[in-house]
């Protein structure tokens, strides 16, 4: 869990600390038994709450869900918004942006499992309103890349490959249907950032890497030296 704000109170902590709790339980009861098969008793159960403990948490189960589904994901992408903001030049960004999304697809893997599993089965409000909120955060990430894609090329750290935006919304469809089939494909060789980096830049990756050795100690690597 991150560290909390030290300008919270004991209070504060414990019910963020509690509810954490709460959610990674529901998680891992979710991912076992599904959606519909778990009750709030029984996440309390497991959580060592009583029900009505629960309710002062969340006032029923979709409500829990939602919360689960969206502070997940949301952590998701504070993460790729750090490698967007980390002081490197636009393209190793977008190369840490590939490596920084495939660790947080494997450590987060039963999240977008559940995801998939079970929220067409729930509430048609609440998969309304996660869907809503879910685009949203994926079109941010996706303009930040767009972002960077615009001022690698103004900066001729890439030739002109088309429009940001588009370039964006490929890269990061790329490394979804990749990811995503993992489990059904039998791959001969893990995806890595290497992996999306050959398929999406080509020669433009191995012009780059020529002209960034003359800036890097020999061993360095775009896609996996990190910011000093």
């Amino acid at each position: 869990m991150p560290g909390l704000a030290p300008s919270l109170s004991r209070k504060e902590r414990e019910f963020i600390q509690r509810r954490e709790s709460i959610l990674n339980t529901a998680l891992r009861l979710f991912a076992e038994k599904g959606f519909h098969q778990v009750s709030m008793s029984e996440i309390a159960k497991e959580s060592e709450f009583s029900v009505g403990s629960l309710y002062n948490f969340f006032p029923n189960k979709e409500a829990l869900y939602k919360a689960m589904i969206l502070e997940k994901t949301g952590g998701v992408c504070r993460q790729l918004d750090h490698v967007v903001r980390c002081d490197s030049d636009e393209f190793t960004k977008i190369c840490r942006w590939i490596e920084k999304k495939i660790e947080l697809y494997r450590e987060n893997i039963g999240i977008f499992r559940l995801f998939l599993s079970e929220t067409m089965g729930i509430n048609a409000i609440v998969r309304s309103q996660i869907s809503i909120l879910l685009k949203e955060k994926q079109h941010k990430l996706r303009e930040d890349l767009a972002v960077l894609f615009s001022a690698a090329m103004e900066k001729n750290l890439l030739p002109p490959m088309g429009e940001p935006i588009v370039l964006a919304i490929a890269l990061d469809g790329i490394c979804n249907a990749l990811l995503n089939a993992e489990e059904e494909v039998p791959f001969e060789k893990t995806i890595d950032a290497d992996t999306i980096l050959h398929i999406f830049f080509g020669n433009i990756l191995i012009n780059y890497q020529k002209n960034d050795q003359q800036k890097r100690p020999a061993n360095a690597n775009p896609a996996t030296a990190r910011p000093a």
